[in-house]
């Protein structure tokens, strides 16, 4: 459902793998809408590549828990009532360098109505504050659509 658009020489990215493989990354995108996705998957650009080094972006993203609107983003026109999405869960990389790092997860139960925050073994309750929602942390956004 993805159509990237609007690449440049900032928005490259560098696997370290034995054989190096520079690619790039989308600034914008469009969604095609026939229909809308029940789910969107966003990956935030958390880390910065260079020519020789990389770093971890470590400003804050602001997201909505509710209410997402991706109308803007269809390639058709859409009612915004049927692109509106409810944030689901966040998984967060926690570490100042992209050479490693710990992984958890946010998560809202539906059935209980209660967030969770996945620590390996661990699950505990968690509190989310009110929308917008910032995290330092977060690397990945799960979105259904507010319907579901």
């Amino acid at each position: 459902h993805r159509k990237e658009t609007m690449n440049d020489k900032d928005s490259l990215w560098r696997c370290e793998c034995p054989r190096p493989v520079v690619g790039t990354q989308s600034k914008q995108l469009s969604i095609a809408n026939n229909p809308p996705p029940d789910e969107i998957i966003i990956t935030l650009k958390r880390f910065a590549w260079g020519t020789s080094s990389a770093s971890k972006l470590k400003h804050a993203i602001q997201f909505p828990l509710t209410g997402l609107d991706m109308s803007k983003y269809m390639t058709e026109w859409v009612d915004p009532c049927d692109t509106m999405y409810d944030l689901w869960a966040v998984v967060q990389h926690h570490s100042t360098t992209v050479r490693g790092g710990h992984y958890t997860t946010l998560a809202k139960d539906a059935d209980r109505e209660q967030w969770r925050h996945y620590n390996d073994p661990t699950v505990t309750p968690f509190d989310p504050p009110h929308s917008p929602c910032k995290h330092k942390a977060a690397f990945v956004l799960l979105l259904p659509l507010s319907h579901l």
